[in-house]
């Protein structure tokens, strides 16, 4: 087989999707978002033990929220205090080591000093987010969500003084969040010699956030073939298409950053069996798609190797380029 078909089992009762509905509808990229006047459009800050994008931009990415179920929603604004949202830069795993690699000492006590330093030494390198160009701001790549199972012991008082009782149970939780397609973050990262990471804004969860998970662009919804098209019923309306047309807009954008990810072969695989099933539509709208589906099945030939990964999809991506032009 030469792609392997991509599919989740959800809970039925789940994927009846609530229509949400949203005073304004949200845009999709930086340079029609609305501002707050009371606060940046985007920011650097910290927390405790991390470091995260905040800002207008990003409260208006965290609202995008329709089709999403009212309660996951109501979940996030109850655990962060306010409908505000934000993209995590550097989780608080990593912060050891970033502090180490800009060469900041982390001290016991008053831990927030060694973070406000490492943020100074970011905008040392890459400018104060204010004067960022807004073509290096998160781009929104679409919904997206992912589960995970945890196991969480309890401890229970005996009754009348007796011996305390142990109790286990599995707890299953969900949550929605829009993919950032972020390349000026992670070269923040590269700066640091971090990994590349996923960066995500949660929309909502439910009972819990989940953590410790891929949540990278293979799990978009747009991707997932049991996914309903009602999930873009809003912007359908907003824009006066139909439902199918978004998602081949959201598509065509997923090409268009595919050179982005050539390591991530959930979300390649994931991206040509959907291309596929549009194909025709796709076509009708011009978008060079064909390099993904011919790049995706050459990847059982790469084993793993990077390099090998790498010049297949320039030599692949190359020779589409050139078709292209020649068809022109």
């Amino acid at each position: 087989m030469l792609l392997g078909e991509m599919g989740r089992k959800k809970n039925k009762q789940e994927d009846n999707v609530q229509n949400i509905e949203q005073p304004q509808q949200p845009p999709q990229n930086h340079q029609h978002y609305q501002s707050d006047n009371e606060i940046p459009a985007i920011t650097l800050t910290y927390g405790y033990a991390y470091i995260s994008v905040k800002g207008a931009y990003i409260n208006e990415i965290g609202r995008r929220n329709y089709g999403v179920p009212h309660h996951y929603v109501q979940n996030r604004w109850t655990r962060d205090g306010s409908d505000h949202s934000h993209l995590t830069l550097i989780p608080p795993q990593e912060l050891k080591v970033a502090l180490a690699n800009a060469g900041i000492t982390l001290p016991k006590k008053r831990q927030s000093r060694a973070i406000k330093a490492l943020i100074q030494w970011i905008t040392e390198r890459v400018g104060d987010p204010a004067t960022w160009n807004p073509n290096d701001w998160p781009v929104d790549l679409g919904l997206a969500f992912s589960n995970k199972q945890e196991k969480v012991v309890q401890e229970h008082e005996g009754r009348g003084g007796g011996a305390s009782s142990v109790s286990k149970r599995i707890i299953s939780s969900k949550a929605y969040y829009r993919v950032m397609h972020w390349p000026f973050g992670e070269r923040i990262r590269q700066l640091l010699q971090l990994k590349p990471a996923f960066f995500h804004v949660t929309v909502g969860f439910d009972p819990t956030d989940v953590h410790g998970v891929y949540k990278g662009p293979g799990t978009l919804l747009s991707l997932d073939t049991s996914s309903s098209l009602l999930y873009y019923h809003h912007t359908a309306t907003q824009y006066g298409i139909d439902e199918e047309q978004v998602l081949v807009n959201e598509l065509a954008n997923l090409v268009k950053v595919a050179c982005h990810y050539i390591k991530d072969i959930l979300f390649l695989d994931a991206l040509a069996n959907r291309c596929l099933c549009y194909r025709e539509q796709l076509d009708a709208c011009a978008v060079n798609w064909k390099f993904i589906l011919q790049y995706s099945s050459s990847l059982q030939l790469s084993e793993g190797d990077e390099l090998c990964m790498y010049l297949c999809f320039i030599m692949v991506l190359t020779t589409f380029v050139k078709d292209d032009m020649h068809d022109n």
